[in-house]
């Protein structure tokens, strides 16, 4: 959170010096934007961003000192603004803990589904043993089941986290024709959004894996049937092999027995 000092309380003027006057030292903090955030009479909200030169910033609550302090009575704080601030802040703070906790859960969600999805695609172009498609298959289902669940969870408590975003309402949209847009219900159909969104990769990969291991089974089954049926045809070759032997010893044996009768006993056949 972040306490802002010195700013023009009119909205227009504070627009033109966020964009002008103050624009490269309100970076330097984060505030990018600043102009443009979900805001109320005192209170302005920014979601996390990342850019390209300066890392990525958290998501930031920044209160405007003046306008925020108007309505407060400071000697119930003993003169202590900074603490009659976050104390009045604080049923912001604690509105804004569900939809941010879910957008983070979502993001990291996202960072394991990207990963899951190089690794899937990267395994069906060069073949792999068999245990690294059940462990790529089971690491697909587990982030399927985790969206699944989640589902599961928003539509049982829509109601209840509805009510804990109250404090959100009072923060509306800076945009152009969006005037009538809050931060509450704008968060709700963010976080709807990205986990349909989530929810639609899994099962594509998991779709696409799930068949490819399918038709991998396919050839790994056919090529261990002509494998068999070439041991059979092995097997038969070397029965008939044997038979045939045990004939011509038969036949052998056979003739060496009349000789002898013949000659020892001379019984002719």
């Amino acid at each position: 959170m972040y306490v802002l000092t010195g700013a023009p309380e009119q909205k227009e003027s504070f627009k033109h010096w966020a964009e002008n006057t103050a624009r490269f030292w309100l970076e330097s903090f984060g505030l990018r934007g600043i102009d443009d955030a979900y805001s109320s009479e005192s209170l302005s909200f920014l979601w996390a961003w990342e850019g390209e030169f300066v890392g990525s910033w958290p998501h930031r609550l920044v209160a405007r000192r003046q306008e925020f302090l108007q309505s407060i009575d400071l000697d119930m704080y003993g003169g202590d603004e900074n603490a009659a601030i976050l104390e009045h802040a604080k049923y912001t703070l604690n509105s804004l803990t569900p939809p941010v906790v879910l957008t983070e859960y979502l993001h990291v969600l996202e960072r394991m589904i990207e990963k899951i999805r190089t690794v899937a695609v990267r395994s069906m172009k060069s073949p792999q043993k068999f245990k690294a498609y059940l462990q790529q298959s089971i690491d697909i289902h587990q982030q399927s089941h985790l969206l699944d669940r989640l589902s599961l969870e928003l539509a049982e408590q829509r109601n209840l986290l509805e009510y804990e975003m109250e404090g959100l309402e009072a923060l509306t949209s800076s945009f152009p024709g969006r005037a009538d847009a809050n931060l509450r219900d704008d968060a709700l159909q963010s976080i709807e959004w990205r986990k349909d969104f989530l929810t639609r990769q899994v099962s594509y990969v998991r779709n696409a894996f799930s068949e490819f291991v399918a038709l991998r089974n396919t050839s790994v089954n056919y090529s261990l049937q002509r494998y068999v049926l070439w041991l059979s045809i092995i097997a038969t070759v070397a029965s008939v092999i044997g038979t045939v032997a045990a004939i011509i010893s038969v036949v052998v044996s056979w003739t060496a027995v009349k000789q002898f009768l013949n000659e020892v006993m001379h019984i002719t056949f």
